[in-house]
């Protein structure tokens, strides 16, 4: 994990109390904010979202994103009612 290198790490949520839940499970000085300000004061931008998610998030922030690097992790994945089929 990057916080236990000591690089600051601040997790978002679509909601602060999630990613204050989040902060504290993960501890190791972990901090939550919300998303713009998260964005806003990162240099390593991590989604950790469902495509559908990622793709309206940088839509959303693109500005804020400009010079950041942004790492995508998500799979193009969605359920179908027996599990999850892709999307590609």
């Amino acid at each position: 994990m990057l916080c236990v290198s000591g690089v600051d790490v601040i997790v978002a949520a679509s909601d602060l109390q999630s990613a204050q839940q989040a902060a504290e499970q993960i501890g190791r000085g972990v901090r939550a904010a919300d998303v713009e300000d998260a964005i806003a004061k990162a240099d390593l931008v991590v989604f950790a979202t469902w495509f559908d998610t990622t793709k309206q998030l940088i839509t959303d922030n693109s500005e804020a994103l400009a010079g950041k690097i942004v790492a995508d992790t998500s799979n193009n994945i969605a359920p179908d009612g027996d599990g999850y089929k892709s999307l590609n």
